[in-house]
């Protein structure tokens, strides 16, 4: 899955759109993302670096990972995520990639940024909510308050609860407060990338999936791509994750293209009757 540049590409007609909305793709492999790209941005930018040399020479950071606990180390699919990530790390070794150590992420980043940060989206998506079903015609709901009474109404025995719906809808952050919070938290975020790019004169960085550093990437509305790393004994797919600063897409791709296709990691999923 390719995330997109916030603005890169244009999310008009996206449902519920903000301003961190990004258009990307899903697709089978990483010359169809990129070709995909190159279609939905009118240029043919993206496919020039998927070349097999992609990583000869290219700076990665990435961030060392801790020992798992007794207790990861039961999860098989902590197990393979480490596992795979570190075996991803030797396979761009081995094609030339130069790999810089680096912090983690959220080194720094205050508790209350993630608190913000939280408001002023959820805020966000409840005005588009609420743009939308007001406008929509045919729907039996006006509001998002309509909507959770409606659910409510018409929920059937284990189907999920509408809690998420429930404290959207009680957000209470109006425009000019919701202006000043993305004001004040987009460039910590988007600094926790660029910082360590710029230290260390990074192409890209790469992280295994369960770091969750594809977070950062999202809330500084930045570009990343995961890439299939193999999969757990319980037949479950691990990613590589390959993210980088603002409009950096051509050269994640051409780096992830790289991975790719050196570890030829990509399994096709079975199919388990009854499973």
């Amino acid at each position: 899955g390719l995330k997109t540049t916030t603005g890169l590409v244009s999310t008009e007609g996206v449902m519920t759109s903000t301003r961190m909305d990004a258009v990307g793709t899903f697709t089978r492999n990483i010359c169809d993302a990129a070709e995909a790209l190159n279609a939905m941005t009118e240029t043919t930018a993206y496919t020039k670096g998927l070349q097999s040399d992609a990583l000869k020479d290219k700076r990665i950071g990435y961030t060392p990972l801790p020992e798992l606990s007794a207790e990861e180390a039961k999860d098989p699919a902590k197990r393979a995520d480490r596992k795979h990530y570190e075996a991803a790390l030797d396979v761009m070794k081995a094609q030339g990639a130069i790999l810089v150590p680096m912090a983690r992420l959220d080194a720094g980043v205050p508790e209350q940024t993630y608190v913000d940060y939280n408001n002023a989206l959820f805020s966000e998506v409840k005005q588009a909510l609420e743009g939308y079903l007001a406008g929509r015609e045919g729907l039996p709901v006006k509001s998002l308050s309509e909507l959770i009474a409606f659910i409510n109404r018409t929920q059937k025995p284990g189907e999920p609860d509408q809690k998420l719906l429930e404290m959207i809808n009680g957000v209470q952050t109006n425009q000019e407060d919701r202006d000043a919070l993305w004001k004040a938290i987009l460039p910590i975020f988007q600094n926790t990338i660029d910082d360590p790019m710029k230290e260390h004169k990074l192409d890209a960085m790469v992280s295994n999936f369960q770091s969750h550093n594809y977070f950062f990437s999202a809330a500084a509305g930045y570009p990343g791509i995961s890439v299939p790393s193999g999969m757990d004994e319980d037949g479950m797919p691990t990613a590589l994750y390959v993210y980088g600063s603002a409009n950096s897409e051509a050269t994640l791709l051409s780096v992830a293209y790289g991975y790719e296709q050196a570890s030829q990691a990509i399994q096709e999923p079975a199919f388990l009757p009854g499973a």
